[in-house]
């Protein structure tokens, strides 16, 4: 069923643990995957496979007599699915599990999420207008594709979809505002930020993995830089302070937006006075850029 929102099930080859056995995963062909991964590091590795993709499941870890769950948004499906099972050991019994009880439930979602997709395009493309569009362009070096849709009318529009998806699946509202940044559309970028500020206090590890992938893939101007740093990964640093050290790395990326994402993640805790010695470290790396 290629091209459609299907999720793959067929192991490229089943997981298999390492000398220490941490290591090891099972990656599922399809847009729309479950990584399984065997302990932390293989978990890591799966969430990297996938994240960004459409993931329903954002990784099952079998870690010796249990199995458990550490991922945005796959508890909540498995738990409605039913099949959750924390004495599952096995990755592929876990991944028949999905694959016998989920198949009809995950197209019906994703029809819903590309249903969502298709109205806020919809909506976006009636409040804009043509000198909305000369006057987005003129803030920019970079080339830009807005629809001529002012910040109020976003905020919004955020606030009107937040009141239909704030029940939903964590992972059906990551499906739903990577959906948007995919577009390449400017404020789609904005909306899907200022959207999932309205979860900030639920984001942590997990959800800065994905606006870190947000970053990689999709952020080449500086408003979207700021808004994802600003409203999200500032947000996931607030409820874990422990990340702020992995913004160091950033400050080495190829890509200047990433650049200027390690620091502007860091204004607001600044401000509170907090993670100064990141901040000077941060700060010293990017003098010369």
């Amino acid at each position: 069923m290629a091209g459609t929102s299907v999720v793959g099930f067929e192991f490229d080859e089943l997981a298999e643990e390492g000398e220490s056995g941490e290591r090891g995963f099972a990656p599922l062909e399809g847009e729309h995957a479950v990584g399984i991964g065997v302990g932390e590091e293989g978990l890591d590795h799966a969430f990297e496979g996938f994240v960004g993709h459409g993931a329903v499941g954002e990784g099952l870890v079998g870690v010796r007599g249990a199995v458990e769950v550490e991922a945005v948004g796959t508890i909540e499906i498995a738990e409605r699915a039913g099949w959750f099972d924390k004495q599952a050991a096995d990755p592929r019994r876990v991944a028949e599990n999905w694959r016998d009880h989920n198949s009809q439930f995950i197209l019906e979602r994703m029809g819903h999420v590309e249903e969502m997709l298709a109205r806020m395009d919809g909506r976006l493309r009636a409040l804009g207008s043509e000198e909305g569009i000369r006057s987005a362009r003129r803030f920019f070096k970079e080339p830009v594709d807005p629809y001529g849709v002012g910040a109020p009318r976003i905020r919004a529009l955020a606030r009107e979809v937040y009141g239909e998806v704030k029940a939903w699946p964590a992972a059906e509202r990551n499906k739903l505002c990577t959906g948007l940044w995919r577009t390449g559309r400017l404020e789609s970028g904005g909306l899907a930020a200022v959207l999932y500020a309205r979860f900030g206090k639920q984001c942590g590890r997990c959800e800065f993995k994905l606006f870190e992938t947000w970053i990689d893939k999709y952020v080449s101007n500086w408003a979207h830089t700021d808004a994802v740093c600003t409203l999200l990964t500032e947000a996931a640093i607030r409820n874990e302070p422990e990340l702020a050290r992995e913004l160091v790395g950033w400050t080495g990326s190829k890509n200047r937006w990433k650049r200027r994402a390690a620091a502007v993640s860091l204004v607001k805790a600044g401000r509170r006075g907090e993670h100064l010695e990141t901040i000077l470290e941060v700060a010293g790396r990017l003098m010369e850029d």
